[in-house]
């Protein structure tokens, strides 16, 4: 809350989604006296597609930026976010880089290396979003950062899912609008054994699986069309994930 709160140069509110929590998120939401700041409590747990819809309906704002509760933001993030999407009417979303820190917010120069090698490899700015989602890579990074028409023209998030939402929104934002990549790293993604992202990663064949179904729904739907001529045979696909993966170890 105090990283977004101290964005400078940027009119925000922050909404906070409790969904169904059993700490002290409440009272710690509370502590902090600043008008901008408003606190939405779910009676149970409704899942993160029902928390984003939740979110941009209670919204005022005309752009959209997601930042997970354990995370936080660098400076002039926010802003970085705003002139990207002010660039282009027809630019839908916009990310930036991440890197990861502890419990305390900590990394080494050394992490931050390898994250760097990574982006400038794996997420240049000219990268393919279409070719590179319709094979199974949620290359979507970061401080996710939405036009609100776009994502209410889309019908919001779906709430059926219970992970893969920003992947699921990437392929059907994409069917009209393009996304932008800000490449500066302005988000810290904090891990502990509690974070949703790293517990699924020691899952990643269900998490292959579960890119694998949005894709194959939305093009059986035809909502997305460019998902036409993707290889929807699971099989193939999870053997090619496995062999990504082997290459991608052996290189380390």
């Amino acid at each position: 809350m105090e990283s977004v709160l101290g964005q400078e140069g940027v009119a925000l509110e922050l909404i906070v989604v409790d969904d169904g929590s059993t700490d002290n998120t409440a009272e710690i939401v509370a502590s902090y006296q600043d008008a901008r700041v408003r606190l939405l409590q779910n009676k149970q747990q409704m899942g993160i597609g029902y928390c984003h819809n939740i979110g941009l309906r209670e919204s005022r704002s005309p752009l959209i930026a997601h930042v997970d509760a354990d995370d936080f933001l660098l400076a002039g993030a926010l802003r970085k976010m705003i002139e990207a999407l002010q660039g282009d009417a027809q630019i839908g979303q916009a990310h930036c880089y991440f890197f990861d820190v502890d419990e305390q917010g900590r990394t080494t120069g050394e992490e931050f290396g390898k994250r760097w090698v990574q982006f400038r490899r794996n997420r240049p700015p000219t990268l393919d979003y279409k070719a590179k989602l319709a094979q199974g890579a949620n290359v979507t990074n970061a401080l996710r950062t939405y036009r609100r028409a776009v994502l209410e023209e889309l019908g919001g998030f779906n709430e059926r899912l219970r992970f893969g939402i920003d992947y699921d929104m990437a392929l059907r934002l994409l069917e009209h609008y393009t996304i932008k990549l800000v490449p500066e790293f302005l988000y810290c993604r904090r891990l502990h054994r509690s974070n949703t992202t790293e517990s699924l990663r020691f899952k990643t064949l269900r998490f292959w699986v579960q890119m694998y179904r949005i894709r194959r729904q939305l093009a059986q739907t035809q909502k997305v069309g460019f998902l036409a001529s993707a290889h929807l045979d699971l099989y193939r696909f999870i053997r090619g994930q496995v062999l990504n993966t082997c290459d991608r170890v052996s290189q380390q």
